[in-house]
């Protein structure tokens, strides 16, 4: 078990995270792919990848273990806001990544120095999160915006202490001290760097996540809750659009509308925008200006190219507002 004290400080600052990103995601998924006993909502997202995903599955054995811990990329990359934030910051970790307090599992510890070595390894997840993760990505972020509304009203019916006690049967808080059950560690004492929270569709147990980093707050992970969720709620296909998706398209044209839930879903790169929305990277771009001029995305250069980015107005147009 691992207990975790807050002081007043930390108490001030807890946040709830909207989801820990596409990147953690991910990786937490493959682990569901293994696991056969993980109840009827994952189970038919599950069989359904393993019948149809084909070669996107080939190779994630090398990126995530099969065997106990399995996290560590979600530990070494923590909470992000698209696939390749995660991916950027494995391939940006020292090789002595154990001094990091990462080398518990084999391969973590075995990991390539060499950049484009590791870049090889991801290309495997990024290409099974494409195929598999990123056709749903607006369902598991409707369902992590209902989890976060759960973890809102408790806050504000019973305050933090409510929060913490809610979240999951392994979690417990009497204060000054969180405890969280089946996580190794002993005690940590964040001594205000704060408290963030984030619900997980694909982990289905409690993780801790902290960086060495002076002043960067502790992250607990909990599972969202999935006993009143429609088995085929995370499924391809399984929801028509609603209203809201037809007026989008009528509002902004059926290309700009995938593009910018595609956005809104955590895809910036161009290529891979194209790919979604079945144009080519050139009309990407003539879109993406359209939106960026109505002030629904950014746009900003990164060394491999343009990354396109959803802004807080562009969240708000497809009914994820903050």
């Amino acid at each position: 078990m691992l207990r975790v004290r807050l002081s007043a400080d930390d108490l001030a600052t807890v946040r709830v995270l909207p989801t820990i990103g596409p990147f953690a995601e991910t990786v937490a998924s493959v682990q569901v792919l293994r696991d056969r006993g993980v109840g009827p909502v994952l189970g038919a997202w599950r069989r359904q990848v393993l019948a149809e995903g084909g070669a996107s599955l080939r190779g994630l054995g090398l990126v995530v273990p099969g065997r106990e811990p399995g996290l560590d990329l979600v530990r070494l990359a923590g909470p992000t806001v698209c696939l390749y934030e995660g991916i950027e910051r494995v391939l940006a970790a020292p090789s002595d990544v154990g001094a990091a307090g990462f080398a518990r599992s084999a391969w973590v510890r075995e990991l390539p120095s060499g950049v484009a070595t590791r870049s090889r390894l991801l290309e495997h997840l990024a290409r099974y999160y494409f195929a598999a993760l990123a056709p749903v990505w607006d369902r598991v972020q409707a369902r992590m915006d209902a989890e976060r509304a759960l973890s809102a009203e408790a806050l504000v019916e019973g305050g933090v202490g409510a929060l913490l006690s809610s979240l999951h049967p392994d979690i417990g808080w009497s204060a000054p001290w969180l405890r969280i059950a089946g996580v190794p560690g002993g005690e940590v004492r964040l001594n205000g760097r704060g408290l963030l929270v984030a619900p997980s569709l694909f982990l289905r147990r409690p993780s801790w996540l902290m960086c060495d980093c002076e002043g960067k707050p502790g992250v607990l992970i909990y599972p969202a809750r999935l006993d009143d969720v429609d088995p085929t709620a995370i499924l391809p296909g399984a929801r028509p659009p609603d209203t809201a998706d037809k007026g989008l398209g009528a509002l902004l044209g059926a290309t700009r509308a995938r593009l910018l839930t595609a956005i809104g879903d955590g895809l910036t790169v161009p290529a891979a925008l194209a790919r979604t929305a079945s144009v080519s990277t050139a009309a990407v771009s003539q879109h993406a200006r359209v939106l960026r001029e109505a002030g629904l995305v950014v746009t900003s250069k990164h060394p491999g190219g343009v990354r396109h980015t959803i802004t807080q107005r562009g969240l708000s147009l497809l009914g994820r507002g903050q």
